[in-house]
């Protein structure tokens, strides 16, 4: 009898510890796909993250080439000023870019201007998602006050941001043409244009002035020099 009661506990027992192995084994079947999901999300986020960095990156170069292209073109007397406050809003024009044309940003202004974008239905208006296909409705997406006087022509004296109505049609058709040398020197913030350079004329040579005397003796004619 007692040996009939032992060999069931022990048989419990048994039972037991095989359920507890089976359960372990389905936990760990079930956590590690989780955890296999958790990592490729997060592999995917960074490397999407990189992606939006380097587009944002390209598009803020291509803009600021776009400001030493634009004002150094012998007209602007404030080539250099100008330059500067148009270069310090390329980030804001990189992150409307970015938000309004996610696919074609890339592209812009190596291969396609915004002309050619809104052309193939790759600019919209990230707020109301309606397409972009002119200039103005360009304008419309501006929420960046300074980008918005910068773009839309109208100026800010206090900022020094230039009133001019050409940059944005310029700016619309603006893609980098064959044999164009990209990434222009940035304009440094606050440094003085260098003095104009001063050509000193070369010395003038003097020549000695030569005195000639001729005199005539009987049939013979003498002449002498003399240095004065």
């Amino acid at each position: 009898m007692k040996t009939s009661l032992f060999n069931k506990y022990v048989s419990l027992l048994i039972r037991g510890a095989i359920n507890i192995l089976t359960l372990s084994t389905i936990v760990v079947v079930l956590i590690n796909p989780s955890q296999d999901s958790f990592a490729k999300q997060k592999s995917f986020e960074q490397k999407s993250t990189k992606q939006t960095t380097d587009k944002q990156k390209l598009i803020k170069q291509g803009f600021k080439d776009f400001c030493f292209f634009y004002y150094h073109d012998g007209n602007d007397p404030e080539e250099n000023q100008d330059t500067r406050v148009c270069q310090r809003l390329s980030s804001a024009f990189a992150s409307l870019l970015l938000n309004d044309s996610p696919v074609g940003s890339k592209q812009w202004p190596v291969q396609l201007s915004l002309h050619d974008l809104a052309q193939k239905n790759l600019l919209n208006n990230s707020q109301t998602e309606a397409p972009v296909t002119m200039p103005q409705d360009f304008v419309g997406t501006l929420k960046n006050r300074d980008l918005l006087a910068l773009v839309g022509g109208g100026g800010n004296g206090d900022k020094q941001i230039p009133n001019d109505p050409n940059f944005l049609p310029t700016l619309w058709d603006f893609k980098f043409a064959s044999g164009t040398m990209p990434n222009p020197p940035e304009i440094p913030n606050n440094t003085p244009p260098p003095p104009p350079q001063q050509t000193t004329p070369p010395p003038s040579v003097i020549l000695p002035k030569i005195n000639v005397t001729c005199r005539l003796i009987a049939t013979t004619l003498t002449c002498t020099e003399s240095t004065a």
